[in-house]
């Protein structure tokens, strides 16, 4: 009996033998089918470095926004009142002391282009004080008006006329103007509001139409009008010129 069950066994592993051949043969095969898959592997690693390269596109677009911010920043540079803190001292010295001629830091086409005419409109009166350096610097721009005799606007520059006696004079006048205000002709008195925009301090009035502005205490700025326009009018026009008159003295 025993010898017949140890046949049986020899019988199973002869013929599992076989089989286990067949079965090895399948492994190898897929074991070389594996292989390709291997070597599409790298194949798959392709399809990651698509995905990098929209990844450097966003990265692009993300950063263009950017830019933006920068171009508000440098705008607001130029936000706030012309000449303010300017060192007036320093632009003095550099004009040697000089103010310069009113009608010619505001040619007539700046004031026509505030008014809404043409330079040919307008008639330059050059009313500076006599002499080659004088402490103040005006101009009257004239035009025809049927209904307003002598329209035009007064434009003058003047320094500190006081000098080393009253070295504060520029700052207290305009202060007065707002605290005391002017006298009129017929006896009332006009108190100004403050300027604002414009150098280091202001006072205006657009009822009589009026405008001052200082920089630092060495020169002060005044527009006059004796025009027919609203009081909103003039200081609308008023501001122009202002820009228009301080940036040209401070070039």
């Amino acid at each position: 009996m025993m010898k017949y069950v140890i046949s049986i066994l020899i019988l199973g592993l002869m013929s599992c033998a076989g089989g286990c051949g067949g079965g090895s043969g399948e492994t190898s095969t897929s074991v070389s089918q594996s292989t390709p898959s291997a070597v599409t592997s790298p194949s798959t690693v392709n399809p990651p470095s698509a995905n990098t390269t929209p990844s450097v596109s966003q990265s692009t677009s993300v950063a263009q926004p950017t830019a933006k911010p920068t171009k508000a920043t440098a705008s607001t540079k130029t936000v706030g009142p012309v000449g303010q803190g300017v060192d007036i001292e320093a632009v003095v010295k550099r004009k040697g002391g000089k103010l310069g001629q009113a009608c010619v830091l505001v040619p007539d086409r700046v004031v026509a282009q505030a008014l809404g005419k043409t330079a040919q409109d307008i008639i330059l009166t050059n009313s500076s004080n006599p002499g080659p350096d004088p402490d103040q610097t005006s101009c009257f721009y004239k035009w025809d008006d049927p209904d307003l005799s002598n329209a035009g606007v007064f434009i003058q520059l003047m320094r500190n006329p006081m000098g080393d006696e009253f070295p504060t004079y520029v700052s207290q006048m305009i202060e007065q103007k707002r605290l005391v205000g002017e006298q009129t002709t017929d006896g009332e008195r006009t108190v100004f509001k403050k300027f604002e925009g414009f150098g280091d301090d202001g006072a205006y009035n657009s009822e009589d139409g009026k405008y001052f502005w200082r920089l630092g205490e060495e020169i002060v700025f005044q527009i006059a009008f004796n025009t027919s326009h609203t009081p909103e009018e003039k200081y609308q026009i008023a501001t122009d010129l202002a820009r228009s008159v301080t940036e040209s003295y401070l070039k």
